[in-house]
């Protein structure tokens, strides 16, 4: 097994941790905010723990926190600084994060799924800045932009990358918000602007283009800041989302009386338009990222709209309203569209706006602005006054009066009732683990009983138990009556006690090179991933790691230690030693025919391995084979005029030491040629291919013919191919090397066209949506060929056209038979000059006619055979000149066409 297999399975169990997120919402256990406040949620029905006072994070309004499935604290930040969970700050190098704390969502940590301890980072940077006429600017709203955060880097400490293109949208408002695709492994990120919704889908081949929806309700660009304010959220099911806009103020040009005035209760005058604060509620679709079916919940004027939370369940939502007379929280039925006003702030609270937000406890926390406190919604499910909105229910440890915010998470809720810490992602632990079970239930305990499935129980609400043997178990807990249950695997560390690397110096230096992908093969695919250190204690701490896996070593080379991470993300740690042997250096020689590509030969990896079988690993010399330096990875180009080539080959061998090959190997040549690809006519119907004059074959094989094709010699020089397909040659020459030629044959469409003769006996090709120029026509079946569309005077009888197309080296593309039968027929004979004959050109090319005519009683009038002429009928019959009437003939050619009518004989004329 290579690296890159380790690091597909290394996904494939972070994706199993990625889809665990749904129904983790302890991911937002840790919340940092405001004024260096610092909030853990503890696992069970435990207070919050609010003692905490590790940070110097300082947000205004908007910051973002994320944890791990055991609660352990990872990453947050304020939009322009990024810590890790050991409160480190992690420095962008040579670049700003461009956000802002003053933003009311100003930031988003998103792990990508599939890839551990990898996240990306959303910021939004819309300044609330104070002017006559508010204008947004490059320094004002900076729109959204992303950054990538590795904490598998630097030791853990973590580093912040600017990826290309890392501006999303050039202009947005403060509202940034997320939740899980229905695939329960990809996130939606979603912001607006104006009047459109972006949503941006996150999977762990990168990031979407957005997918844009539009509402009705517009926020007009002038006085943007203040209607940029406001939560925006999606409930935790991913199917609800709403959106709070304060009251847009469009501030006059020239009025600096108004500069003292909060903006966000500007009276409405002539000079002063203030536009109508909204509460919007909106359906949103996790399978596709559209935002529909706008619902006004709220419009007020003069009334700001800042904080909104949906309940767990997402069918009560709860928002914030203020103005200068009252500050409210409200409650509204998502499913029947009814409001309650569930809490009236004391006077003292008017004009202050909050945020809101949903807890790992299933309880909605609202910021108490200016003050070190949070006030809470214990029962958010309930309807009404039921609900229980408690004033100032949490102090903080805060060094300051609080701000606006509380930090932004993905929208989800932890639907698990049973909820396991210290495993690897919620469901997989490992043997003689301490595990600590908890029930996600707000409600007031009276009794529970806990079964772990092995035969052991407890009566403690939040026990801790560990699992002896491997295997799955159901545990249950039956809380106040009511039963839950949940499956958890149980895995076993891997054990490799202790493995030895014994190798082979063939140079007699005392040193060799020792590749440990050797041991990762070994340990095969049970494995999670294996890292390598110096001590065990280093591997124990995960520190100082062996990043190269080919490493020199000697008799007197120490033992180093791996790593070693299992399925459940059980942790073994193996001795490994090193044993140096004296061996020789073993010759040989192959003969090897080249590779011929783009004009030049190669010898291939592939080559060299069907060689041995064996895993081999190829150099250039014997130093670089012994210290396993240098490793040829591509194909060697060789000269025309090169014959031999020495090469020293690894033969890698995991019970024992690796032998080493000097092999000489004997240059082969094929014989390349060329095959051109072609084109079968529809009216061929075949093409002949044959070999180049001047190969020297010993052995020919024709490829991939089929049907009537394989009634041929496949061995021959030539063959004929009749159907459209993808076809090989392959030549074997006196070297006894086999060169391969694929071509393609097609078949040329037939032509779609028209052709008709005008009145005029005019030949009228008509092409359509084809090019004229790129044909040319025969009237004679092809023994000569006319240029354009038409031919012009065409004289009666039938013609072969045929239509070839010039750039398909005269391929015919189509034939027809055409006949010209347009006779004239009426005359006058009556001495004037004019029509005196019955004339019709086009029979002179004839060898003879026969004309026979007859009167409109049947009577043989004239029967006589005419050579060389197009005159017919004079009108006379025995010298006399017939009466005006209607005659019918019979015309027959020489060449057997037969023409049949009546012509008109009229005096009067």
């Amino acid at each position: 097994m290579n690296f890159r297999l380790l690091n597909i399975l290394f996904n494939l169990i972070t994706f199993f941790i990625t889809c665990n997120f749904l129904n983790a919402q302890i991911q937002s256990s840790n919340w940092i905010f405001g004024n260096k406040a610092e909030i853990k949620f503890p696992f069970g029905n435990l207070p919050l723990d609010t003692s905490l006072n590790n940070t110097n994070l300082f947000a205004f309004e908007g910051s973002a926190t994320y944890s791990d499935v055991n609660g352990n604290l990872k990453l947050y930040t304020n939009g322009e600084k990024n810590y890790n969970g050991n409160h480190q700050e992690i420095i962008p190098e040579n670049f700003t994060i461009l956000g802002s704390s003053n933003s009311t969502q100003s930031s988003l940590i998103v792990p990508i799924p599939g890839k551990n301890n990898q996240f990306y980072l959303f910021t939004i940077r819309v300044l609330d800045v104070y002017s006559p006429h508010i204008i947004i600017d490059d320094q004002i709203n900076l729109g959204l932009n992303y950054y990538h955060i590795d904490l598998n880097a630097n030791n853990g400490h973590g580093k912040i990358t600017r990826p290309n293109n890392n501006t999303l949208l050039n202009r947005t408002s403060q509202k940034l918000t997320s939740t899980f695709h229905t695939n329960g492994k990809d996130i939606w990120v979603v912001t607006h602007f104006i009047n459109k919704f972006y949503s941006y889908l996150i999977t762990e081949n990168g990031i979407s283009e957005p997918v844009i929806s539009t509402s009705e309700y517009e926020s007009p660009f002038i006085g943007y800041q203040a209607n940029a304010k406001g939560q925006m959220k999606i409930s935790a099911l991913g199917n609800k989302l709403a959106i709070a806009h304060q009251n847009r103020v469009i501030i006059p040009l020239v009025n600096p009386n108004l500069m003292d005035v909060p903006r966000d209760f500007m009276a409405a005058t002539n000079e002063n338009p203030v536009h109508y604060g909204k509460m919007l509620l909106y359906d949103f679709d996790a399978s596709t990222g559209n935002v529909t079916n706008e619902f006004v919940v709220e419009r007020r004027n003069i009334f700001v709209y800042y904080g909104v939370e949906f309940s767990p369940s997402g069918k009560y939502l709860y928002y914030q309203g203020a103005n200068n007379m009252v500050n409210k929280i409200f409650q509204l039925n998502t499913e029947n569209l009814t409001r309650f006003d569930l809490h009236t702030f004391p006077e003292n609270h008017n004009k202050l706006t909050g945020a809101m937000q949903l807890g790992v406890n299933g309880k909605i926390y609202y910021v108490d602005k200016n003050s070190k406190f949070l006030s809470v919604i214990n029962y958010p499910e309930k309807d009404s006054a039921a609900a229980e909105f408690i004033f100032r229910d949490i102090t903080l440890n805060t060094i300051g009066q609080n701000t606006l915010g509380l930090p932004n998470t993905v929208s989800t809720y932890n639907k698990e009732e049973i909820k396991i810490l210290n495993t690897f992602d919620g469901n997989n632990a490992c043997t003689n683990e301490i595990l600590k079970f908890w029930i996600n239930n707000n409600q007031p305990i009276l009794n529970i009983v806990w079964n772990f499935g092995d035969g052991n129980t407890s009566t403690e609400v939040n026990p801790t138990h560990s699992y002896s043997t491997p295997g799955t178990y159901l545990v249950s807990v039956l809380v106040n009556g009511i039963s839950y249950q949940k499956e958890i695997t149980i895995h076993e560390p891997i054990q490799i006690p202790y493995y030895e690397f014994i190798a082979c110096d063939t140079n007699n230096d005392g040193e060799i090179g020792i590749n440990l992908q050797d041991f990762i093969d070994f340990v095969g695919p049970q494995a999670i991933s294996v890292s390598f250190h110096p001590t065990r204690n280093d591997a124990i701490q995960n520190t100082n790691p062996i990043e190269n896996l080919i490493i020199r070593v000697s008799n007197s080379t120490p033992k180093i230690w791996a790593r070693i991470i299992g399925k459940g993300g059980c942790i073994s740690y193996t001795e490994i030693n090193f044993i140096i042997n004296s061996s020789q250096l073993i010759n040989d020689t192959k003969n090897v025919c080249l590779d011929y590509f783009e004009n030049q030969y190669f010898l291939t990896l592939d080559q060299i391995q069907e060689l041995y079988n064996s895993q081999i690993s190829v150099f250039q010399s014997h130093e670089d084979a012994d210290l396993f330096l240098n490793e040829i990875t591509e194909s060697i180009l060789i000269n025309e005029t090169e014959n031999q080539i020495d090469l020293y080959i690894r033969q890698r061998n995991n019970l024992a030491c690796d032998e080493i090959y000097k092999v000489t190997f004997n240059l082969k040549k094929p014989t390349p040629f060329r095959l051109e690809d072609a084109t079968i006519c529809p009216y061929n119907g075949s093409i002949l291919y044959q070999i180049p004059n001047d190969l020297e074959a010993t052995h020919i094989q024709w490829n991939g013919l089929k049907e009537e094709d394989l009634n041929q010699n496949l061995n021959a020089e030539t063959v004929i191919i009749t159907q459209e397909g993808n076809y090989s040659l392959s030549i074997t020459n006196q070297n006894g090397c086999t060169f391969t030629e694929e071509f393609t044959i097609t078949t040329s469409p037939y032509l779609t066209v028209r052709i008709f003769i005008d009145s005029a006996s005019n030949l009228i090709l008509d092409f359509g949506v084809n090019e004229a120029n790129n044909f040319q026509f025969s009237i004679d079946g092809g023994l000569s060929w006319n240029e354009g569309n038409s031919y012009n005077q065409l004289a009666l009888g039938s013609y072969e056209v045929w239509i070839r197309d010039k750039n398909s080296n005269g391929c015919i593309v189509y034939k027809e038979t055409i006949t010209n039968n347009l006779l004239t027929n009426f005359f006058s004979p009556n001495d004037d000059g004019i029509n005196d004959s019955w004339k019709i050109n086009g029979f002179e090319k004839y060898e003879w006619i026969t004309v026979e005519i007859y009167n409109r009683y049947g009577k043989s009038l004239i029967n006589k055979k005419i050579e060389y002429s197009n005159e017919i009928w004079d009108g006379k019959v025995n010298g006399t000149t017939q009466k005006p009437d209607s005659y019918w003939f019979k015309l027959s050619t020489s060449e057997n066409h037969i023409f049949q009518g009546y012509v008109i004989l009229n005096t009067r004329y």
